[in-house]
């Protein structure tokens, strides 16, 4: 039949084995295996993959599965499937983490930074209000100063985020610059490293050229 697309809802992230995978109800075939999942924005999110055909004996319809973004972009990257790099010293690895993190919101490949997020974070603000947080940043950096190891598995970064922004107020031809200060706690927890979440408070903001 060509190239055809389908539309489904988003009912959530499973793991499997430190994989992640979305859960859509949009028709998957034979054949869609290794097609694109996007979501509104055309932003590739997760590669079609497997389907459940039928629940205790009995026919399932809607239970399609694709690979998620976070978890196919790393292997197709690096050959792996962790989000991040292998443990190791988590004072170390943390750092890079927060990295592979903030290289994703720089690149407004927002849902791949969402994922790294750990489930309770992800829970408490659903993908598109979190993304909606984003909507007047332009760029965003960390700078990481120091980490503290809190376990074998975690380490807490100390930095600073430079962000600049489009607010309302912006004088013509120029853009706000926010640097922010505080800290990401960072786990290594189901086969992969997550970021656990932070504080992070505004320590300075003033207007630059665009």
């Amino acid at each position: 039949m060509g190239i055809t697309a389908t539309q489904g809802i988003f009912s959530g992230l499973k793991s499997d084995g430190g994989t992640y995978f979305i859960q859509t109800d949009a028709a998957i075939n034979p054949g869609n295996s290794g097609g694109p999942v996007v979501n509104a924005d055309g932003q590739l999110v997760g590669i079609a993959d497997w389907k459940i055909v039928s629940v205790s004996g009995a026919a399932a319809q809607g239970l399609g599965f694709a690979v998620a973004a976070t978890s196919a972009r790393p292997f197709v990257e690096r050959g792996t499937t962790a989000a991040g790099p292998s443990i190791g010293d988590p004072s170390v690895v943390a750092v890079q983490v927060m990295a592979t993190y903030y290289g994703y919101l720089q690149a407004r490949d927002f849902y791949s930074a969402w994922s790294m997020l750990s489930e309770d974070s992800r829970l408490a603000q659903p993908y598109t209000d979190w993304v909606n947080g984003y909507s007047q940043t332009y760029t965003t950096r960390f700078v990481a100063t120091s980490t503290t190891r809190l376990s074998a598995t975690s380490a807490r970064v100390f930095g600073n985020v430079i962000a600049t922004e489009n607010f309302p107020n912006n004088p013509r031809g120029y853009v706000t610059q926010s640097v922010y200060s505080g800290y990401y706690d960072v786990a290594y927890l189901g086969a992969r490293w997550i970021v656990h979440g932070g504080t992070l408070t505004l320590a300075s903001r003033g207007f630059v050229p665009q």
